[in-house]
């Protein structure tokens, strides 16, 4: 019960943060409709894994890895927040096209840092409630934050930078680093 507690007030401060410093993070003009679907999903998804975690019995080892997994991508929103402080970074789904593109930090190793830190968050919050209707939450999940961040590098495929993000992508992973020799 004490690990139940434990996750469910990292999972709601986690969220709580991505909300709070996201919307002083991010420069959109306005709250792109495909981002309000993300921030809904992300609700319910918050929702049914905390009703999981409530209603089933879960390993000491995988509420263990669900806390560990939260304090990871708390750690490496913040790095990437910070790493991308001038970036003058949109909302995803935002129909603007990017003004920079950020290499520093987090980002030398994966092109979409904050997308990571959501997934290692929510892949940690459906271990730890242990339970298989997580992994239909967690694929809507996935697929959410691989759409955005699709949508984000054809933006810069069509920007003045095309050239300098093609080669930040071959070097780069997406959501995981490159292993060396790739």
């Amino acid at each position: 019960m004490i690990l139940d507690v434990l996750l469910t007030a990292l999972s709601s401060f986690v969220i709580g943060t991505h909300a709070v410093v996201g919307k002083s993070h991010f420069k959109s003009r306005e709250m792109p409709p495909g981002a309000n679907l993300v921030a809904v999903a992300v609700l319910l998804a918050l929702a049914v894994y905390l009703l999981l975690l409530w209603t089933h019995e879960s390993p000491l080892a995988a509420q263990l890895f669900g806390l560990g997994a939260g304090l990871v991508s708390l750690w490496l929103f913040h790095r990437t927040v910070a790493a991308s402080r001038d970036g003058a970074l949109h909302f995803a789904f935002d129909v603007e096209h990017p003004v920079s593109l950020v290499t520093a930090g987090p980002y030398r190793l994966v092109r979409h840092p904050f997308y990571a830190s959501y997934l290692l968050f929510w892949t940690g919050m459906a271990i730890s409630t242990w339970s298989l209707w997580a992994i239909p939450v967690l694929l809507l999940i996935v697929g959410m934050y691989t759409l955005a961040a699709r949508d984000e590098e054809r933006k810069f495929s069509n920007s003045s930078m095309a050239a300098e993000y093609a080669a930040y992508r071959s070097r780069t992973g997406m959501f995981l680093p490159r292993l060396a020799g790739k």
